[in-house]
């Protein structure tokens, strides 16, 4: 039901000038919602069209690189997460995050020295490492990545 009340918004958004600057928020959440109900096709379409509009939009970025996972296109996964992670804050919470996975991408590469290095430079640079549940995450996944190496 969700969907189809997004999509008619979307489509008046593209009759009516009025609403024309709400048209890209609208896509995002069609985007969401093709996501969240396993239509991954279109959700990556509207996602891909966002980016080649707005190649900074954070939204279309961290969703693909999430879809990306869930197909396990690692390498596809990995560059969203590179990219998604250039433009942040060092040390806020969407850098961690985007480490963690690109760290995550290079396991599942078979690249366990690069994503131990992620890991390492990120303990060193911020040993209080967020919060205790990603703390957990980040700890479990160094041993198994720099044990590797």
């Amino acid at each position: 039901m969700a969907l189809l009340v997004y999509e008619r918004l979307a489509g008046m958004a593209d009759r009516l000038p009025a609403y024309a600057q709400q048209r890209d928020t609208l896509l995002l959440r069609i985007a969401q919602l093709y996501n969240d109900t396993g239509q991954l096709v279109q959700a990556q379409q509207i996602f891909q069209d966002t980016l080649q509009k707005n190649p900074s939009s954070a939204d279309a970025v961290c969703s693909l690189g999430l879809i990306y996972e869930k197909e396990n296109r690692w390498e596809d996964a990995l560059g969203m997460w590179c990219t998604f992670g250039q433009g942040m804050q060092e040390g806020s919470h969407h850098w961690f995050e985007a480490r963690y996975r690109a760290a995550r991408c290079l396991g599942m590469l078979d690249r366990p020295a690069e994503g131990c290095q992620i890991l390492t430079t990120t303990e060193v640079l911020h040993p209080a490492l967020r919060d205790e549940e990603y703390k957990q995450r980040f700890l479990l996944l160094h041993k198994e990545l720099c044990g590797k190496s």
